[in-house]
């Protein structure tokens, strides 16, 4: 046996009428070894007791935390409302982007345009999908003359304003058009905008 063995600690198990022993090496990866019919050892696996037992293995590990956490990062980040539109508005208020609830119940008439398109975007800070859709549907109404966008982050389903409005999913849209509702659904109200 290598030197290197023969310093470990044997342990043997009688398995099937032939000898497995496995060596325990300081610092390193446990080998399962068993007998020949000679009489001599032969290895027939290597493999790591702890994946951290190694320094590679725990570099490699930590770096991959790392990465997953910079990911995480940013997206959190990245993509979401501008601050426009996070700034709160009230009835009546003419500016094209804005934050119209944080989770209370709202009357969305009471925030819709006597004239043009509004559209109401229900969506919430830990939706990745909501901070995906926003630029789109800032960009889209703001490239419309007649339109303007409200915001409203539901919180959580159990909120006032996703219990009144029968709140499954999130990013939803709601267009208004003259005071009244019109469409509702995330890609009709997209699609109307760019039609």
């Amino acid at each position: 046996m290598p030197g290197r063995l023969a310093r470990s600690r044997l342990r043997r198990k009688f398995c099937g009428g032939s000898v497995v022993q496995l060596a325990m090496v300081r610092g390193g990866p446990r080998r399962l070894l068993r007998t020949g019919g000679d009489g001599d050892w032969v290895r027939l696996v290597t493999y790591e007791r702890n994946p951290l037992s190694s320094s590679r293995s725990s570099k490699v590990f930590i770096g991959l935390i790392v990465a997953a956490l910079l990911g995480a990062l940013y997206l959190g980040l990245s993509g979401g409302h501008s601050d426009m539109a996070r700034q709160r508005v009230e009835p009546g208020d003419t500016a094209v982007l804005g934050l119209i609830s944080d989770g209370d119940s709202v009357e969305l008439a009471d925030f819709a345009a006597p004239e043009g398109l509004t559209v109401f975007e229900f969506s919430a800070v830990w939706c990745g999908a909501c901070r995906r859709i926003a630029p789109i549907v800032e960009a889209a109404v703001r490239d419309r003359d007649d339109a303007i966008l409200r915001v409203i982050d539901i919180g959580s389903w159990e909120s006032p304003v996703a219990q009144r409005y029968r709140i499954r999913a999130v990013p939803h849209l709601v267009l208004y058009d003259g005071g009244k509702l019109v469409l509702t659904g995330t890609e009709q109200v997209l699609e109307f905008l760019d039609g």
